[in-house]
């Protein structure tokens, strides 16, 4: 059996709450290396109106990882769900992630 990292985000679906329209929204989600080698990313993306930071960095096995998000709600209005993935040496390859947030006009 080879090593493999396991990726768990601590949420299925993030709730951002409300924000008005053309304002912006941080958060940090969380993710923890529940497998038994270092995760390294390859590659995250989301919308664009989605901003993503992460650590380039391997995370080792029973650490956890954050993920940085900024949202921009210009040009949008009402409930938005949006997906965020991540490639990287997990198998399957794909690990997802998604927020939800209210844009008020």
């Amino acid at each position: 059996d080879k090593a493999v990292p396991v990726i768990r985000f601590e949420k299925e679906i993030y709730d951002l709450g409300t924000v008005n329209a053309g304002e912006k929204r941080k958060a940090k989600l969380i993710y923890h290396n529940t497998g038994k080698a270092p995760y390294v990313i390859e590659y995250a993306s989301a919308c664009e109106c989605t901003e993503l930071n992460y650590s380039k960095d391997p995370l080792a096995p029973g650490a956890k990882g954050i993920l940085e998000i900024e949202y921009n709600s210009e040009g949008k209005s009402g409930l938005q769900e949006i997906g965020i993935e991540m490639i990287g040496n997990t198998d399957p390859f794909l690990v997802e992630t998604r927020f939800k947030i209210m844009v008020k006009e």
